[in-house]
């Protein structure tokens, strides 16, 4: 068999041209094929992109160089990779006389009217080249006369012998076998169903020619396609059934024999030959023929696959557990749909309750839709019923105890039993024998409570061996693989899962020992989550805690002893959700643990106190923010007064009178917040002076004065404010000189320079405040290029230019202002694509386009401006529906609404403007009635009545 190589080089314009093209190509390898020739045609849809390590051109341009015929379509324009394929042929022309040049140009006149002037440009210069090069472009109208073309000047070719026919040996279709392979999987008489999925797969590979069915391992993958293959033989010239998990390529090699191809004339450096052999010999037997790849599991040979076959005419059938490898051409084998799943549950038993649907939808999830466990719990509820047990009841049994129902269990007449038993069985004997833990060893028994402790997903070998830390790591690695083996768990042989249903019933099993199992799996998460308060200690950002977090949530929905490491588990939990602005799951998980600690550890009950006040604080509701700060403060004196000699316990009554004084000063009641960061203060006196070489105590006061000077200074007493600054600064200074290097220390000078910026900014001296703020910029440069992974030192280092915006907004300068808002927003935003859900992100990049859209309504850009606020409306709506009794978040959204009711009263929109002052005034009005005691909304409530007034005049 004589293969010439044709590569079709053109633009995405010519699709349809290239497809009329490769169709004419088709028809006459039929005709050639007596004449032992075969037309192997390359089009750059044939390619994929993990071809090359480079870049795909380079994939190109090596089939170009082994070409024997180039041909070129261009209509409408000419793109430079087209334009290099050309050269690289004419190139390779000039040097070896091949490969033959044909350039065809689509002469359609009603295209060119609308060409852009590059388009048309690209089309004249390569024009003007092919004369150059004494090389002449045919025209043509339609993919008829290109065809026609083409295929005399084939003919031509072969009568001048430029092209030489293949040598005819009687070693026709008639001589090979049916069957290619060494055969196929048989069908098990236990196959039911699935016809609509059968269905599918016809009409798919009918379509497209190739399709990949992906699914999970044991999903019945193989005996589809062993149905398929039986159900439609018939129509099959030839078939093959190959076993891939080793690779593709070379099994396909044991194609030879029977396809008459003989290998032994390559050699072992020549990959492409003997495969470009083997899918011509394939190529001639016609397209009426299935290839089966079965258990493909690896994409790279999915990858190879198509590499070297791509555009093969067969049907090609694979199975794989891999998915996005065939975009287009994947079809995934699932479970019961959810209205499959209840029809079926419904067949064997229903209720006409207003709750049954609910509850059987929550059921069927929790057994994964597996089609016996329907079967069974439905035909069981059945014989319960009779006992005026309803589904609400077994489900409740459910949740308590997992799938064994103990005596509840009835004999069961099933398919599965008949198979299995010569009568029928309970629904825990079916369960006990499907899922049979005393085959297990004790190693192996751990491993799938831990693993029935996480989420029922998929999870990597490496992170598995992270928060479980076996002994032996490769051990562990074939104790994995040997359960997987043996069906107790799903695997892609780089990740492993449990399925519900295993999940459940090794939980039930093991209920006793599951603190004693999961001890080790809890103190790894409570040291990969481990919190001071503010920030992760052993991870760098929220981003990198989240696979932990998502763990430590499902193992404390299982574990409910009430011991210090679960408790421990449960707060430093609730602090990533309050760090990543999740505020909602915080108070239910502080909760669990305030009533561990209120019983097991004093210290970690104050800290919960202190937590829950702190998230309450977060989300506006000061009354409840308040209530757990005294607690939390009556629980340190009372400490603190059995103990008065204890360091530790008078810094927690010092902290606790910091909250108090934090909760007072947001609600605006200054006299309050004074006095408790007065109390603070003096008690970090106390205890710097009782032992002044302690950094942290010195720090702890450095703090305390912090706080008094920004008390002072938002009442506008800059000399009381400047006094506590410049103590704040002297200590920091005497830490720094020791600890030049921390993080903490540097971000400590940092908020004092941004304190002074303050002052001297309400005090109207700009260019003091300019060079403070330019100095708080500088560090945070500093600080976060020292440490780019950091997500607090990078939002610090955006409020630096928050505040230099704000500074160049004041003097008018507001294309600097503008400059430095966007390097703001810029960063918010970039925090925000990192952590999408935090309700703090939203809530700052909302500030951060309401900057922006401050600036452009003062440039007098009111279309940028309205954009903006818009945005910043948007996130607000959003944060505010997730979370509606935040009275923070409402707040803003009143403020967003009032920013859009300015903008449109700046266009003469009256009525528009109207009705955002109407909806920011209904809010503020509730908001007084939630809080009274915030002056802050009322004084908001009365400037926004004063602009409606204005309107009424």
């Amino acid at each position: 068999m004589n293969t010439i190589k044709i590569f079709l080089a053109s633009s995405a314009e010519m699709l349809n041209d290239r497809l009329a093209f490769k169709s004419f190509i088709g028809d006459e390898n039929k005709m050639l094929q007596k004449q032992n020739v075969f037309l192997h045609l390359e089009v750059w849809e044939d390619f994929i992109d993990a071809m090359s390590a480079t870049r795909l051109q380079d994939e190109y341009n090596k089939a170009i160089q082994s070409s024997d015929i180039f041909i070129m379509l261009f209509c409408t324009k000419v793109g430079k990779y087209t334009s290099e394929e050309f050269e690289k042929a004419f190139q390779r022309f000039k040097e070896t006389s091949k490969p033959f040049i044909y350039t065809y140009f689509k002469n359609a006149k009603e295209a060119i009217g609308s060409l852009k002037k590059e388009d048309m440009l690209s089309v004249w210069a390569f024009q003007e080249k092919l004369k150059e090069l004494g090389h002449f472009q045919t025209e043509y109208e339609n993919t008829d006369r290109l065809c026609l073309h083409f295929s005399q000047q084939l003919d031509k070719l072969f009568d001048e012998g430029k092209l030489e026919k293949g040598k005819v040996e009687n070693n026709g279709d008639s001589q090979i076998p049916k069957c290619l392979s060494a055969g196929q999987p048989s069908v098990t008489t236990e196959f039911t169903g699935r016809e609509t999925e059968l269905a599918d797969i016809k009409s798919k590979l009918e379509k497209s020619r190739l399709l990949l069915i992906n699914a999970e391992g044991g999903m019945g993958k193989t005996t589809i396609a062993a149905k398929y293959l039986e159900d439609n033989l018939d129509t099959y010239k030839h078939y093959a059934w190959m076993f891939c998990e080793s690779g593709i390529t070379e099994q396909l090699k044991t194609l030879a024999p029977k396809l008459n191809v003989d290998l032994t004339k390559y050699t072992a450096e020549d990959e492409q030959g003997p495969l470009l052999a083997i899918k011509t010999a394939m190529e001639n037997l016609g397209k009426d023929c299935l290839l089966v790849l079965d258990n493909a599991n690896e994409a790279e040979h999915i990858e190879a696959f198509q590499k070297h076959f791509g555009g093969l005419h067969w049907h090609v059938l694979l199975t794989s557990r891999c998915q996005q490898v065939l975009p287009g051409n994947e079809y995934t084998l699932n479970h019961l749909k959810p209205e499959q799943a209840k029809a079926l549950f419904k067949t064997y038993y229903t209720e006409d309750t207003a709750d049954f649907e609910s509850q059987l939808d929550k059921l069927l999830e929790g057994i994964g839709y597996n089609t016996l466990m329907i079967e069974l719990f439905s035909k069981n509820l059945k014989e319960l019923s009779a006992l005026g047990e309803t589904l609400a009841i077994a489900l409740n049994h459910f949740k308590e105890k997992g799938l064994l129902l103990g005596e509840r269990s009835f004999e069961i007449k099933t398919g599965w039993a008949d198979n299995v038993h010569s009568k029928a069985a309970t629904t825990d004997q079916i369960l006990e024998v499907l899922y049979d833990l005393t085959k297990l060893e004790e190693n192996e028994r751990h491993i799938l409570v831990n693993l029935a402790l996480l989420p029922a997903e998929s999870h990597l070998v490496t992170l598995l061996i992270e928060v479980l830390t076996p002994d032996n790591k490769i051990e562990f690695a074939k104790q994995l693989k040997s359960l997987a083996q043996k069906g107790w768990l799903n695997t892609d042989t780089k990740s492993y899962r449990i399925s519900p249903v295993v999940q459940q019933l090794i939980l039930a099993k093991n209920k006793s020992s599951l603190e004693e199992d999961a001890a080790q799996l809890v103190e790894n998460l409570n040291y990969k989550l481990n919190h001071d308060g503010a920030s992760l200690i052993n991870l760098k950002s929220y981003r990198d805690a989240q696979p932990y977090a998502a763990l430590a949530k499902s193992a404390i929905g299982f574990l409910y002893e009430e011991t210090f490491k679960v408790g421990l588990l449960l707060l430093n939990l609730s602090d990533y959700y309050k760090g990543v602005g999740n505020f909602k799951t915080v108070p239910n998980l502080l909760n669990r643990a305030t009533a561990i600690f209120e019983k097991v550890d004093r210290e970690n009950y104050g800290i919960c106190l202190s937590r829950l006040g702190d998230i309450y604080q977060q989300q506006g509701d000061f009354k409840k923010a308040v209530k757990f700060f005294e607690l939390y403060n009556d629980l340190n004196r009372e400490l603190f007064e059995v103990n008065p000699q204890s360091e530790s316990l008078k810094n927690g009554l010092a902290i606790s009178y910091s909250k108090l004084g934090d909760i007072y000063q947001q609600q605006g009641d200054f006299k309050k917040a004074v006095k408790f960061f007065e109390l603070d203060n003096d008690l970090n006196k106390e205890l710097f002076e009782a032992n002044p070489q302690s950094e942290s105590l010195k720090n702890g006061l450095a703090i305390s004065y912090e706080k008094l000077g920004s008390i002072y200074l938002q009442q506008g007493d800059f000399k009381k404010a400047l006094q506590f600054f410049e103590e704040d600064l002297k200590l920091i200074n005497e830490l720094l000189k020791a600890n030049p290097q921390s993080e903490s220390l540097k971000n400590g000078l940092a908020i004092f320079y941004e304190r002074l910026g303050s002052i001297y900014q309400q005090q109207d001296d700009i260019k003091k405040a300019l060079q403070f703020f330019e100095q708080y910029n500088d560090l945070c440069k500093e600080l976060y290029e020292a440490n780019p992974q950091s997500e607090s030192l990078k939002n610090g280092l955006a409020i630096s230019y928050q505040r230099l915006g704000r500074i160049n907004q004041i003097q008018n300068y507001l294309s600097e202002a503008e400059k430095y808002f966007k390097k703001y927003s810029d960063l918010q935003y970039e925090l925000y694509k990192y952590n999408p859900n935090s309700e703090k992100q939203k809530n700052d990049l909302a500030i951060s386009y309401d900057n922006l859209g401050e600036i452009y309504q003062q440039q007098g850009d009111f279309k940028k401006a309205l954009q903006f606020f818009q945005q910043e409306t948007d996130l607000f709506k959003e944060l505010f529906e997730a979370n509606p009794d935040s009275v923070g978040l409402y707040n803003g959204l009143a403020v967003s609404y009032f920013k859009l009711g300015g903008i449109y009263l700046e266009i003469k929109e009256k009525e528009n403007a109207k009705s955002y002052f109407q909806k920011t005034a209904n809010i503020l009005l509730d908001l007084t009635h939630k809080v009274p005691e915030a002056i802050e909304y009322q004084n908001n409530l009365k400037e926004v009545n004063e602009e409606l007034s204005k309107m009424e005049k």
